[in-house]
């Protein structure tokens, strides 16, 4: 276990490892023989890397595009998760982790790179940065969805980089809503009646756009935390 472990955290390894054990296992590998242990094992680091149940078993792979920090477009096999990517065909490919990937392209999804990132279920935890798979965009925010063992959480990008990671308990997601779009009376009844919750997050946000096509203000959000109250 104190092998697995260290493969899993990377840990005693040089170069990366949870993509590189993942990008060379086939799904029926990876369902024989990593098992329940190695799930909880993986909870239980995420939780203390500080990203909560950022699922590290995600991933998506094929011929793509990525471009890292500072540098042009390159295309080549890739195979991105929560943790890395990797680059290149055989059996070691290059691999870089997240902070030094800005973003990739595997057929029609995006993935980005999203730094300082803010929690609205734990305010006093310190702004992280996760792979987001962009859902949705426009001039005034950005939409990605971050992939965790709890299910596809919603992630806003504001123009000034302000980046906050949306609650999926019900009550919660509509108190953050309420605080960024609840001006807009149509659009707060439907939060507040339950008509809407996080999987509705891009309709929101196009709704919202139609009627006050100036944006957001992602202060009132901010400021709506429950660490504030």
């Amino acid at each position: 276990m104190a092998m697995l472990y260290r493969l899993i955290t990377g840990r005693g390894l040089r170069g990366g490892c949870v993509l590189a054990l993942l990008a060379g296992l086939p799904a029926a590998a990876l369902a024989q023989n990593v098992g329940g242990a190695v799930v909880g094992l993986l909870r239980a680091t995420s939780d203390k890397e500080g990203w909560g149940t950022a699922n590290d078993f995600y991933f998506r792979r094929g011929k793509g595009r990525y471009q890292l920090a500072g540098a042009e477009w390159q295309t080549d096999r890739v195979a991105v998760n929560n943790v890395q990517i990797a680059v290149g065909g055989g059996r070691e490919p290059q691999t870089y982790y997240l902070n030094d990937v800005r973003q990739v392209v595997i057929g029609a999804d995006s993935f980005v790179t999203v730094f300082d990132v803010r929690r609205w279920s734990q305010p006093q935890a310190a702004p992280t940065l996760v792979l987001g798979k962009r859902a949705w965009r426009r001039p005034q925010v950005e939409l990605f969805t971050v992939n965790t063992f709890a299910g596809e959480i919603p992630l806003l990008r504001f123009p000034d980089q302000t980046a906050v990671a949306l609650p999926l308990k019900q009550k919660d997601y509509q108190q953050a809503m309420l605080a960024l779009v609840g001006d807009y009376s149509a659009l707060a009844t439907q939060l507040r009646t339950g008509q809407l919750d996080a999987s509705h997050t891009a309709q929101i946000l196009e709704t919202y756009l139609r009627w006050k096509p100036a944006g957001f203000n992602p202060t009132t959000l901010l400021a709506a935390w429950p660490a504030v109250k």
